[in-house]
């Protein structure tokens, strides 16, 4: 119950509120912020194909292995990676990554694993609306009162903590029974998401944070 409690929290009021107040806060133009997602597509694309060919060559099933190595782990591991890295300009940039694959997760990658999309999942999403609201508010230049951004700054600020300590709990209580499969499929991802991502950005000519 209290790990419950704690995941609502977290998922339902606190990264919410980090994720409007990352991209309210944002300083790039209009499009900037459409390229960017159009590159966060062709990322998700290029995953969807790379692996795709590389199941089929191995002879793994792509509805059990496909979706995980499409959509990584960019809320618990993605986010705080981002801020720590990059500050809260990355965290921007990631927060609309992370929105991107959160609703690509549960409508392709449901479709694939489980043969159909989990589209309520997409629409009571917290996430997205505050992402949505809080682009909308950066876009027309909305005023910013230091109450309410200094609150929500202050709620989003146990996001990263929580969510490293979430993902821990969850490592330690996974058992892995294949541990070589896991190993080979867990190294492929990192080399083809750091593939994939130096290529996009070279592509899309991205510098600087």
């Amino acid at each position: 119950v209290e790990g419950d409690s704690l995941r609502f929290l977290v998922s339902y009021v606190a990264t919410p509120a980090l994720v409007f107040n990352a991209l309210a806060k944002l300083e790039m133009s209009g499009g900037i912020i459409a390229l960017y997602v159009l590159a966060a597509f062709v990322c998700i694309g290029s995953y969807w194909i790379i692996s795709y060919v590389m199941l089929r060559a191995v002879g793994l099933s792509t509805r059990t292995y496909l979706q995980p190595l499409m959509f990584g782990n960019v809320g618990n591991l993605g986010l705080p990676l981002a801020l720590y890295a990059t500050g809260p300009a990355g965290l921007g940039y990631a927060s609309i990554i992370f929105v991107i694959h959160s609703v690509g997760n549960f409508t392709l990658g449901q479709a694939i694993a489980a043969g159909r999309s989990n589209w309520k999942s997409v629409l009571t999403s917290v996430n997205l609306y505050a992402a949505i609201v809080g682009l909308a508010w950066n876009y027309l230049h909305l005023p910013q009162p230091a109450w309410l951004m200094n609150t929500l700054s202050l709620v989003g600020s146990i996001v990263v903590p929580m969510m490293l300590i979430m993902l821990g709990t969850s490592l330690a209580k996974i058992k892995v029974g294949m541990f070589k499969r896991a190993f080979f499929l867990g190294l492929f991802r990192l080399a083809m998401g750091t593939s994939v991502g130096w290529a996009v950005s070279v592509l899309f000519g991205f510098t600087g944070v």
